[in-house]
């Protein structure tokens, strides 16, 4: 099943994966295959991992009133209850009272979430038998916590302490799980909710990053680059304050030493709804088809190449044996493009793009292929 975008729900699930692996890297251990065998894997060992951390320092707690007739009165007293109990001859007030609870909205989410994933469904749709186990072990830490209508959650107005910043992820998981009604048996029912294009950005390039360094063990980081400033005569004045120049920050840098070389591939990854700029328009019936073959955008080649130029610039600095290449790595849309490259000023400048709309094994080779060509072989493609 697909979303509006040809892209496989299942695949996006895949890529929040990894990209929700972001935060606290290595606190994470592997996802192993039979977690990624399905889209409610995927989702039940993500709560299962991140879970487990977050229960070394306990579930999340809030200050939640309570009413309650005591004899030694806490708290505030609740003057009308209080006279209908002395009016009734019990030696009691009422008070109201607050105490930290577990039982409150995140957790109540938290513990559907993991009933929800436990439900039973069609055959093609069952947890594996290490995910049921892990998300059964689970739900003893929410005994004192009440269900939720799905239905009912209202997203908009939980707040969670900055304390507990695992939770947002939690929250989000659980969101993705229960909004998508990935749970239904019918494949029809799929439904992906609407996605805010820039955090579709985010988690585009946060998959890619993470897939790197968790699957091939590469250094992979967002690195900010610096201009070129070999301290020449300037055109227009004395002012050279550099902190005027735009930014210059990587989607992903990917580092390795391939024997005494240090080979970076620079990666900027780009979620479009259109790869090629806009057509020209041509003249004349012969020169229709040109119009189909809108050019690259040149201002992505122009931002990967300066790229790759500073960080050459700042290896030949240093004096390392060095190789720097450039790769614009789109995901694919409904336009047909073939890997394209060339050697540009001596560097190496790519264009792919990922199929989305494939099944995730054939996204894998993509990106396991490119680590094979650049970094595990001595000689220039």
């Amino acid at each position: 099943m697909k979303d509006d975008k040809g892209i496989l729900i299942e695949n996006f699930f895949y890529m929040l994966a990894y990209s929700l692996m972001d935060k606290d890297f290595n606190d994470y251990e592997k996802l192993g295959s039979e977690e990624f065998s399905g889209v409610r894997n995927v989702l039940a060992g993500l709560i299962c991992k991140v879970l487990h951390k977050q229960l070394k320092r306990g579930l999340y707690r809030q200050y939640r009133e309570e009413q309650e007739d005591m004899a030694s009165p806490r708290g505030r007293i609740d003057t009308y209850g209080s006279i209908l109990l002395s009016v009734r001859r019990q030696h009691k007030l009422s008070v109201y009272h607050e105490d930290l609870s577990e039982n409150n909205l995140p957790n109540r989410i938290l513990k559907t979430t993991i009933y929800e994933l436990l439900r039973p469904t069609g055959k093609a749709f069952d947890l594996t038998d290490k995910n049921r186990i892990d998300l059964k072990k689970l739900l003893p830490y929410f005994s004192q916590v009440d269900r939720i209508n799905p239905a009912a959650i209202p997203w908009s107005t939980i707040v969670i302490d900055r304390n507990y910043r695992d939770y947002a992820m939690l929250l989000q998981l659980c969101r993705y799980a229960l909004e998508s009604r990935i749970l239904s048996e019918n494949k029809a029912d799929y439904r992906m909710p609407r996605i805010d294009p820039d955090e579709e950005q985010n988690i585009y390039e946060a998959f890619l990053r993470n897939y790197y360094a968790f699957e091939h063990d590469l250094d992979s980081k967002v690195i900010q680059m610096r201009w070129i400033d070999d301290g020449g005569p300037t055109l227009l004045s004395d002012n050279h304050d550099k902190k005027l120049l735009p930014v210059m920050v990587t989607d992903i840098t990917l580092t390795k030493k391939v024997r005494n070389e240090t080979r970076v591939l620079i990666i900027d990854a780009k979620y479009y709804a259109s790869i090629r700029s806009e057509p020209q328009h041509y003249k004349g019936e012969k020169e229709k088809e040109k119009q189909k073959e809108g050019k690259f955008r040149s201002a992505n080649l122009y931002q990967i190449l300066t790229y790759v130029k500073s960080k050459e610039d700042e290896l030949t600095r240093k004096g390392d044996s060095h190789r720097v290449a450039g790769l614009l790595m789109y995901a694919k849309t409904s336009e047909e493009i073939k890997p394209v490259s060339w050697s540009i000023a001596g560097n190496e400048i790519g264009i792919m793009a990922l199929d989305l709309s494939k099944e995730f094994k054939y996204i894998r080779k993509g990106l396991d292929d490119i680590v094979l060509r650049y970094f595990m072989t001595d000689t220039r493609h």
